[in-house]
């Protein structure tokens, strides 16, 4: 869910796109569409097949299952927490993608420079962020064909639509930590995120993203941390209701946030998410949460985890780890083909 603990600048960041397709035009790979922005192509795939859709360092890439070579992969696009659209912000244009080929699904016009931030499940809102240029946010978001503006007070990632849409969680960058807030999107207002807690301050947090998963209701995002500041616990879960905006952590101990970018996964099972650990050396630790009773019956806005012997059937999908550029795993997803 979180990028980092100190993001990059929206600027930094608009530079770093640009910097990324002007190296694959450069490269002579195949752009499938050219309005500002490249969809490199790269091996076949099943048109009846799944697709992991994976962050890299050239932007997001769709690989097929059990193959180390992206498809296609789009510089500064965003998916839905499922898998289930994606979009990218391009020469004034919204476009959504066409996930078994990186090609368009759709276009909207949308002036402006800003990058898409978050994508709701199915695709139906996306939230676009810059800077204001004076310490604050303009977020935009588009919603079946239309847009509307606000601008809020500080550096804001915006990552996640409540339910009914009136509402954008969202990252804010104080340097050296971030708070989660709740940007109104119809009162134009900012606020914490609520906790379980309701008499504790706003949190400082730290850590950096390894994984997100979405409940099969869509209700609940649980994203997997890494956070070295803490000896007692390495790793943590943030989890968020998408209906009441409300926050809840889930402390993980070692050997959970250690080793390389591929031993710490998640994943959902109904109400209930795991987290598995593989130190590489035959050893795997699960922990195992109910997301609903957190949720309702936690006393505290931190839980510890408890851990058990894992079995390794939540690994990530064979060869992932060795996509070029490799950073997190999205969704593996069964994309529809079009007539």
């Amino acid at each position: 869910m979180h990028r980092h603990a100190t993001p990059p600048s929206r600027s930094a960041s608009l530079l770093l796109a640009a910097a990324l397709l002007a190296a694959a035009s450069a490269c002579g790979a195949e752009a499938l569409w050219l309005n500002g922005s490249t969809a490199t192509t790269g091996t076949s795939v099943d048109p009846d097949g799944a697709l992991a859709l994976v962050i890299t360092d050239g932007g997001l890439a769709a690989v097929p299952a059990g193959g180390t070579r992206p498809v296609w992969t789009v510089a500064g696009a965003v998916a839905a927490p499922d898998g289930s659209a994606a979009a990218v912000h391009t020469a004034g244009e919204l476009v959504h993608l066409d996930l078994r080929t990186g090609g368009r699904a759709g276009a909207a016009a949308l002036p402006g420079t800003a990058r898409v931030a978050a994508v709701a499940p199915g695709g139906h809102r996306v939230a676009l962020a810059e800077s204001d240029g004076h310490g604050g946010t303009t977020v935009t978001v588009w919603a079946d064909g239309s847009s509307s503006t606000a601008t809020f007070e500080g550096d804001l990632d915006p990552e996640a639509f409540t339910l009914d849409g009136h509402r954008l969680v969202a990252a804010r960058s104080y340097g050296d930590h971030y708070r989660i807030v709740v940007l109104d999107l119809v009162g134009g207002q900012q606020y914490p995120s609520p906790s379980i807690d309701k008499l504790a301050p706003p949190e400082d947090m730290y850590g950096n993203v390894i994984q997100a998963v979405l409940t099969p209701d869509g209700r609940r995002l649980a994203t997997l941390y890494r956070d070295p500041r803490h000896a007692d616990h390495t790793a943590f879960v943030h989890l968020l209701d998408l209906e009441s905006s409300t926050t809840v952590c889930i402390d993980l101990p070692a050997p959970f946030g250690t080793g390389g970018p591929a031993t710490d996964t998640i994943a959902a099972d109904g109400d209930t998410i795991e987290v598995e650990h593989d130190d590489g050396g035959g050893r795997r630790h699960r922990a195992t949460f109910d997301t609903r009773r957190l949720l309702t019956d936690a006393p505290q806005r931190h839980e510890h985890a408890e851990v058990s012997e894992g079995d390794g059937r939540l690994g990530l999908p064979p060869g992932l780890a060795a996509v070029p550029g490799f950073r997190r795993l999205v969704a593996v997803v069964r994309p529809a083909r079009r007539a």
